[in-house]
């Protein structure tokens, strides 16, 4: 029978200590003819995918790019905080993350996902609150092709099934209207989602990471969140700590701004005098870690 010029295909490697790991490989086969155009052997070549894979999903925006080690802080409370984070990380269950404006709840989402056996599948983002009440649905569950006027004509993929596999970070989660409350409550309780006119049920494998600033019990009592997805969503619980409970950690963080807004601007070396360190520690920074980083970014600017 006629040989094909190549042959090319899939493998995937296991790693026998752990069969949570592997690595992607395409392995590419060409025939080796002799004069008479006789196959007398083949050239194999094996090429790794998984630096492609993640270069797609970074340019995607489905990589979790922090890890606990990028989070700063040397108190207790801190410590403490990234601890339980750590652990939570090693389980199957929904985290929900509680902590005021610029605490660094993406930071803490994007770490639990490294350190998790998730941390080499998608992790994908999305704010609750900038997407509007109407198209929450089909950002979160897909729509089919033709479902409603202004569809795109090959449908479109949700962020439940881009996560596949990894971790989904519901940012700002109390904005979630009724509705979509409802739809994402069942889809934790089935682990299935049915996209936007279509009918068929799709399976998926996804640990939800949900953040907010917001009081849920309070909204469970005004009925605006629904009092089982509350219990759904916080099997562990996770509070970061604002910044001015944990004085301490002001300084540490004001040095690695200061050498990250050299780098970012190429310029020359500055550093925070005595006084200007009494002011900053002595201020309760409502803004949290967010509030000291854009404060430091414009004294680096503006000072000489």
């Amino acid at each position: 029978c006629a040989l094909p010029i190549f042959v090319n295909w899939e493998v995937e490697v296991i790693y026998t200590k752990s069969q949570k790991e592997n690595i992607l490989a395409t392995n590419d086969m060409y025939p080796i003819f002799d004069r008479e155009g006789k196959v007398n052997g083949v050239v194999e070549i094996a090429r790794l995918r998984n630096k492609t894979i993640r270069e797609v999903r970074s340019a995607l925006g489905l990589t979790a790019d922090y890890t606990f080690d990028d989070i700063i802080g040397e108190s207790r409370l801190m410590a403490e905080t990234k601890q339980l984070a750590a652990t939570f990380a090693g389980s199957a269950y929904n985290i929900l993350i509680y902590g005021e404006s610029g605490v660094g709840k993406e930071l803490f989402a994007q770490s639990i996902h490294n350190y998790s056996v998730r941390r080499n599948k998608p992790c994908v983002a999305i704010n609750c609150a900038s997407i509007s009440p109407e198209l929450i649905d089909s950002e979160l569950f897909g729509y089919e092709s033709g479902a409603f006027t202004g569809a795109a004509k090959n449908g479109h993929v949700g962020k439940f099934e881009l996560s596949n596999g990894g971790t989904l970070f519901l940012d700002e989660v109390a904005e979630l209207p009724l509705h979509a409350q409802t739809k994402l409550l069942r889809t934790l309780e089935t682990n299935q989602i049915t996209r936007i006119g279509g009918t068929k049920n799709i399976s998926v494998d996804v640990r939800v990471i949900a953040a907010t600033n917001r009081s849920l019990e309070k909204m469970i009592e005004e009925g605006l969140f629904r009092e089982d997805l509350y219990y759904r969503l916080m099997v562990l619980n996770l509070t970061i700590p604002p910044l001015r409970e944990r004085p301490e950690d002001i300084m540490p963080c004001c040095d690695f701004f200061m050498k990250q807004a050299m780098r970012i601007n190429n310029a020359e070396r500055k550093t925070i005098d005595s006084e200007a360190r009494k002011l900053l520690s002595n201020y309760d920074w409502p803004g949290n870690v967010r509030e000291l980083r854009n404060v430091i970014n414009r004294v680096y600017v503006m000072s000489s």
